[in-house]
């Protein structure tokens, strides 16, 4: 395992597969690249309703720039707060002695995935996994569910809080 890609959307979950690719990395001496898909053409109120706008932007700090009911949604202020986040992950990552890079992608998350995957010889993919209910997993999918149908090269799912130690 010489190139592990960790995708991330900032969530607890995603932390959680970070911290295990990180630890992986180590003790492998391989490369990890740090990988957000945004999907910003599709957020939207309308689309995605207002809670779900509201979690989205309180998982990536983002500032209140529209009220609550607002129809406008700045898309571009969620683009640059990931790149800081990403930028934040790679920092710890090379403070823990990992080779990191990251990337930032847009599109269908599952689909940007797999094919990251395939055009840049990646030997696993680790990413987290939500626990959803029966009803929303049909409407909504899964993302990592998906990708371990898609892909190439094996897939590693964690679930909720790493038990690897800071």
């Amino acid at each position: 395992m010489r190139h592990i890609l960790v995708p991330t959307d900032f969530s607890e979950t995603a932390q959680a597969a970070f911290k295990y690719a990180v630890e992986l990395c180590r003790d492998l001496r391989g490369k990890i690249t740090l990988l957000h898909v945004s999907h910003t053409e599709r957020v939207n109120e309308t689309l995605m309703g207002l809670d779900a706008v509201g979690y989205l932007s309180s998982t990536l700090d983002s500032p209140s720039t529209t009220s609550e009911y607002s129809p406008s949604f700045d898309t571009s202020a969620l683009k640059n707060i990931a790149h800081r986040k990403l930028d934040e992950c790679i920092a710890l990552a090379r403070c823990n002695g990992v080779s990191i890079e990251a990337a930032f992608e847009e599109g269908r998350p599952s689909v940007k995935i797999v094919e990251y995957a395939r055009e840049h010889e990646v030997d696993m993919i680790v990413m987290g996994t939500h626990s959803r209910g029966p009803v929303a997993h049909f409407f909504l999918g899964s993302v990592a569910e998906n990708v371990v149908r898609s892909a190439d090269c094996p897939v590693l799912t964690v679930r909720g809080k790493s038990k690897v130690q800071d």
